[in-house]
């Protein structure tokens, strides 16, 4: 399966309390959603985290596509993936791919140096189903990617072998 989104886990680290961060990247092919994987960390336990795509083509009014299911007891930093239940992305499409949490303090996520954007105040169980990413522009690449099944393409050929 396909990854779209930063797979090297960030030197540095961001605060996320009550906060998303994530970082932008066009789609170069169809495929329906499967899990949402970020280099995070927290100090607190019971803390809430989710991850959250957004269609970005239009930063000043990015649109949620799809969230993941929630997860708490996020500890020692990690890769942490997040399953989707449903959602696609689609060729051509710039799309916002971060992690927030409900954490009052503790919660990070790893970055390098690049291009991300902020979605604060953040509720993890209800993230705004449009936000204007423009206005929160952050020098940071965070460490979030998706993992999707691709759709489409050329048909397969099976051959069957027959016995005897």
């Amino acid at each position: 399966m396909p990854n779209l989104g930063n797979e090297v886990a960030g030197a540095s680290v961001r605060q996320i309390n009550s906060t998303a961060r994530g970082s932008v990247f066009t789609a170069t092919q169809d495929g329906t959603l499967v899990s949402l994987t970020a280099y995070i960390e927290d100090a607190a336990t019971g803390d809430t985290f989710v991850g959250v795509l957004y269609n970005a083509n239009t930063l000043t009014a990015a649109t949620l596509v799809a969230t993941t299911a929630t997860r708490t007891n996020i500890s020692t930093a990690g890769w942490y993936t997040f399953t989707f239940s449903s959602g696609s992305i689609t060729n051509g499409t710039v799309y916002w791919i971060g992690v927030g949490s409900n954490s009052a303090a503790g919660a990070n996520v790893y970055h390098d140096a690049g291009t991300g954007y902020n979605i604060g105040p953040f509720d993890p169980t209800s993230p705004p189903a449009s936000t204007d990413l423009d206005a929160t522009v952050d020098a940071r690449l965070i460490s979030t990617y998706i993992t999707y099944n691709t759709v489409g393409g050329a048909p397969q050929t099976l051959m069957l072998l027959g016995v005897g």
